[in-house]
């Protein structure tokens, strides 16, 4: 499903499993990231749903986490096993738990058993850090909220600013979020202007609607 230029959803609960959180595939030229690998209950679905859009699953080069619940990192380790060169992100403390899993940190989905344990190639521990991806100018900022290791993803195409940001929305959806931690995201995003907004089950279109989401 296209949410922008050359960026897909390949994996969520319509599109896989029930159990899988949104993933997306970020195209580029014989070199693609893809945020988020889902439960991998349906990761053969995922890879199918992939190779609608690429040639070689080999041309996958990075893989980034943005947080250490079962939903959305448990695909990773599938992933990982048919590509060894994959190159992991995460943040340094939910890296742990991707590394280590923990039923309770990881909300680990009791029907699937244990997630397997992956490793992590590339441990984000600034709270905001520019990478070079495959030619793409990201950015990745800590946003301590989903879990004490969340990562939003940024990156600029087409003239629009995308953002991944995991299950942070959830959050801000589903119950009241501390004068702290909404600072925080004020003070993390305030001055961005994001025009597409991708989370864990969708996508907001426009900045005035994701600034609303957002309370910023």
């Amino acid at each position: 499903m296209r949410v922008g230029l050359g960026i897909y959803r390949v994996a969520g609960p319509d599109l896989t499993s029930v159990y899988d959180d949104n993933a997306y595939l970020i195209l580029s030229d014989k070199c693609h990231i893809l945020i988020d690998s889902g439960s991998g209950y349906a990761v053969d679905v995922m890879l199918r749903n992939m190779l609608y859009l690429i040639d070689d699953l080999r041309e996958l080069k990075y893989l980034i986490l943005t947080h250490a619940h079962h939903k959305s990192f448990g695909g990773a380790y599938y992933m990982r096993e048919l590509l060894p060169n994959l190159t992991t992100v995460a943040h340094h403390i939910d890296s742990f738990y991707i590394r280590n899993p923990d039923k309770k940190y990881c909300q680990v989905i009791e029907d699937l058993g244990d997630p397997k344990p992956v490793p992590v190639s590339l441990e984000i521990h600034e709270e905001s850090k520019r990478l070079t991806l495959c030619g793409e100018e990201i950015r990745i900022i800590h946003i301590p909220i989903h879990t004490r290791g969340s990562i939003g993803i940024f990156l600029r195409r087409g003239g629009l600013e995308y953002g991944f940001v995991g299950g942070l929305v959830e959050d801000l959806l589903s119950r009241e979020l501390s004068l702290e931690e909404k600072s925080y995201i004020k003070n993390r995003l305030g001055t961005m202007k994001i025009d597409v907004l991708c989370y864990s089950r969708d996508c907001v279109y426009g900045h005035d609607k994701i600034v609303d989401l957002l309370q910023l």
